[in-house]
C-alpha cells in the first residue's frame, strides 16, 4: 500500500510536469522521482535523527519542493489546476508519512513494554541471587541448587553477589529516573559476562540442563535489553 502511494504520487507530479511543456526532452518521470524522494527523504532523516531537517518546519519544506519544481520551468509556474494537483499530491504523501509514523511509534512502545519486562525480571533474578551469594556459606548455596559456586573461592563469590546486586539496580534505576541512562544497557551486558561465567561453571559440572536451560535463556535476556536500550539511548 506505501509503494502503491507513492507511485501515485510520482505519477501525478510527473504528470504535472509534462504539462508544463518544456523542454520536451527532459525525463519528467525521473525528475518526478527525484523530486517526491525528496519528501520522503525529510520525514525518513526527522524519524532517524528525532528532529526536524535544518530545522525547517514541514509547510516550508513542501513550499520549497513546490519552489524548486516550478524553477524547472524557468520561473513558469502551474496554473491553478495543476497547482491543486501537487497539493493533492503532497497532502496524500504527508498522509502516508503520518501512518508510517504512527505504527513506528506503536512498534517503539511495544518493544519498549518488552524491554521494561526484561529489565524487572533481570533485577529480580539477579537481586535475589546476589543477596543470597551474600549471606549464606558456600555449602548453603550448594545445597540450595546454587552448584555453580563450587569451583570458586568465598571470596570471588562475595564479589560476584555484590556485582550482582548492583547491576541488578543498574538495571532499573538509571533508566528509570533518566540520570545516566547508559548505565542500563552496560549493567546488562555485565550480566551477561557474569552468565557467560556461570554456564563455563555448570559445563565442568556437566550440569548440561542448567547451561542450556537457565544459563542460556538468562544470557539472551541480558543481551535483549542490552541492545535494545543501547538503540533506544
Amino acid at each position: 500500500m506505501r509503494a502503491a502511494e507513492m507511485r501515485r504520487i510520482q505519477d501525478s507530479t510527473a504528470q504535472w510536469l509534462r504539462a508544463q511543456g518544456r523542454p520536451e526532452d527532459r525525463d519528467w518521470t525521473a525528475l518526478a522521482v527525484v523530486l517526491t524522494g525528496a519528501i520522503a527523504l525529510f520525514w525518513l532523516l526527522r524519524d532517524v535523527f528525532g528532529t526536524q531537517p535544518g530545522g525547517i518546519d514541514e509547510d516550508r519544506y513542501i513550499a520549497a519542493f513546490a519552489n524548486l519544481a516550478e524553477g524547472l520551468f524557468n520561473g513558469n509556474g502551474p496554473d491553478a489546476s495543476t497547482d491543486r494537483q501537487i497539493g493533492r499530491s503532497a497532502d496524500r504523501h504527508r498522509t502516508l508519512v503520518d501512518h508510517h509514523t504512527a505504527a513506528l511509534s506503536h512498534r517503539r512502545h511495544h518493544m519498549n513494554i518488552a524491554l521494561w519486562i526484561g529489565q524487572v525480571l533481570l533485577a529480580a533474578i539477579f537481586l535475589s541471587s546476589g543477596t543470597a551469594k551474600s549471606r549464606q556459606t558456600k555449602e548453603r548455596m550448594i545445597d540450595t541448587g546454587q552448584t555453580g559456586v563450587a569451583p570458586f573461592p568465598l571470596p570471588v563469590i562475595r564479589v560476584v553477589a555484590a556485582l550482582e546486586a548492583l547491576a541488578a539496580i543498574g538495571l532499573i534505576v538509571p533508566w528509570l529516573t533518566g540520570i545516566a541512562p547508559t548505565l542500563t544497557p552496560w549493567a546488562a551486558i555485565g550480566l551477561a559476562v557474569v552468565m557467560v561465567g556461570a554456564a563455563a561453571s555448570h559445563w565442568t559440572l556437566r550440569e548440561y540442563k542448567q547451561v542450556f536451560g537457565v544459563n542460556a535463556v538468562i544470557l539472551l535476556a541480558c543481551l535483549f535489553v542490552a541492545f535494545g536500550r543501547f538503540g533506544a539511548w
